[in-house]
């Protein structure tokens, strides 16, 4: 079997989310153990922008439309198909139901074709319907889940897969992007932070699930408790924080904390920022099929209070990575933060086994070792 793939990713993401950046770090490390890789993507959306800048990775920009639209899907699937036929690619690996979906029709019209795989990032229950089965049993080689509880949502559909081809496979985080050199007194000193000041983030994209309100509620709370003598600010950044600012402003001034809250809007150099806190909040009120901002929060050293939803349980073990509290709770999250104010020596503990934990198994080494495995075991059933 040769040991050098030519690979599709394909990825029909719009937004930079998890996802998207999943999908990039996995044609990086492709690339880096010397496979040929092509990325099929929306075109004109930030995965398409982000690709380019990446050595020898083959950009492919397609229509991908959200919805079925015969002109732009028919032109999606010639191009994909003359992609897999010219360039002899061994694998190709989707990420969204609609690269899926593409890849899976091109699939029908090939003599030959490559195994096709799925990885499904999210919790959300995957429809049962008749034209997913289909896709699934007829046309998918084999599902990745991000989690256990992804894996999960592929409900029957489950069935026709053994365990070698359902895999779970944790994400990964760079960490030589974050770390705890990071930390940035300068950046902390922009603030108006002394020293001493704790600093308290959430650092997701502006939308309800992610749970600003509640972390803001829960700033409130802590706030009454803390003693006036100790500083604590609040800090909230993230995509789309500059259509929302208004919104979120005008809350924080309503429950009168304005004060303690720092709002910026989406900044450039995450793994300062992430690295510069001494609190990492994880507030999401659903989804996560994976978060990759607790990796990066636990790369860098940075003790966490995370809703236990979704894929997260997973990834942080309550009391030795994080405290985790129930989704939703504003009592149970302000109590868990003011635990690690109150207790330097706690978020010390968390920081350290955090870093342990990201330093030993959420490495792209393992992420990609796990990855590969998969396409040769797939290719060696092929007799390739």
């Amino acid at each position: 079997m040769k040991k050098t793939l030519n690979i599709l990713i394909a990825n029909s993401s719009r937004k930079w989310i998890g996802e998207a950046a999943h999908t990039l770090m996995l044609c990086q490390h492709l690339l880096k153990n010397g496979h040929r890789v092509w990325l099929a993507c929306r075109r004109g959306w930030e995965l398409e922008k982000r690709a380019h800048l990446i050595d020898n990775l083959q950009v492919i920009p397609l229509n991908m439309w959200s919805r079925f639209h015969p002109l732009y899907d028919l032109q999606d699937i010639i191009k994909l198909r003359d992609l897999i036929t010219r360039n002899q690619i061994d694998i190709v690996h989707t990420h969204r139901g609609k690269d899926h979906w593409l890849a899976g029709v091109v699939m029908i019209t090939l003599r030959s074709r490559p195994p096709l795989i799925r990885t499904r990032h999210v919790t959300v229950p995957l429809r049962q319907h008749i034209l997913n089965k289909w896709l699934y049993k007829n046309y998918t080689d084999a599902v990745i889940s991000v989690s256990r509880q992804a894996q999960k949502s592929l409900g029957n559909l489950i069935k026709y897969f053994t365990p070698e081809r359902s895999p779970v496979i944790y994400s990964a985080v760079d960490t030589e992007l974050f770390s705890p050199a990071q930390r940035s007194a300068e950046f902390r000193r922009q603030l108006g932070l002394d020293p001493d000041d704790v600093l308290i983030g959430l650092v997701a994209r502006f939308q309800h699930i992610k749970g600003q309100i509640l972390f803001l509620n829960s700033a409130q709370r802590v706030l009454k408790e803390i003693h006036p003598d100790k500083k604590v600010k609040f800090l909230l950044t993230g995509r789309d924080a500059h259509r929302k600012k208004r919104k979120y402003k005008k809350l924080i001034h309503h429950i009168g904390i304005a004060d303690n809250v720092i709002l910026l809007d989406e900044v450039e150099n995450i793994p300062e920022v992430v690295a510069s806190l001494d609190i990492g909040v994880v507030a999401s009120l659903g989804s996560e099929g994976s978060s990759r901002i607790s990796l990066e929060y636990m790369a860098s050293g940075v003790p966490i209070v995370a809703s236990a939803v979704g894929g997260i349980p997973e990834l942080l073990e309550d009391g030795k990575t994080a405290l985790l509290v129930e989704p939703g709770n504003v009592e149970q999250l302000a109590t868990a933060i003011m635990r690690l104010i109150r207790s330097p020596e706690l978020r010390e503990r968390l920081s350290q086994q955090g870093l342990e934990r990201s330093r030993n198994f959420f490495t792209p080494l393992r992420f990609i070792s796990e990855t590969e495995q998969l396409y040769f075991r797939l290719l060696h059933h092929r007799g390739a």
